[in-house]
This record gives C-alpha cells, structure tokens and sequence, in this order.
C-alpha cells in the first residue's frame, strides 16, 4: 500500500463468501464473515510497503478448503 495526497481515515481488510464467476464477475455475497483490525491510513508513506492488518479473536474465521473468498478493502 501506498498513500496519493493527503488521505485520513481508517481502512480495514473484509472477508465474504463468494458469488459469481471466479476471476471474471466474483461479488462479495451475504454479511462479513470477518473484519480486520483497522490502519490508519495517515500512517502510510508515498512508497509501497507491505501493511500487515490482523483479524482480532472474535473475527477469526476458518476457510474451508476447495470454497472461493471475496476480500474487500474498505
């Protein structure tokens, strides 16, 4: 992740079932089944770095083997 400008605000890493076509029309579908901690994204620098968001305890989910995941960044 990099920052462009001046951004505020946070982001956070959301975890879907998936819907769709993979690869070609793939939709988050039904409610999160996880969310991240968040980043403060005035934090970020103008290069790219790796940023590393965490699921807390209580968000933790386990994937099945062989089932496709939607993952947003909101």
């Amino acid at each position: 992740m990099k920052k462009f400008g001046s951004p505020t605000g946070t982001a956070t890493i959301v975890l879907y079932a998936h819907t769709g076509t993979y690869g070609t029309s793939s939709e988050p579908t039904g409610t999160a089944l996880a969310t991240s901690d968040t980043l403060d994204v005035s934090t970020l620098t103008t290069s790219f770095a790796l940023k590393e968001l965490t699921f807390p305890v209580s968000q933790q989910y386990t994937l099945e083997n062989g089932v496709k995941y939607f993952i947003a960044i909101r």
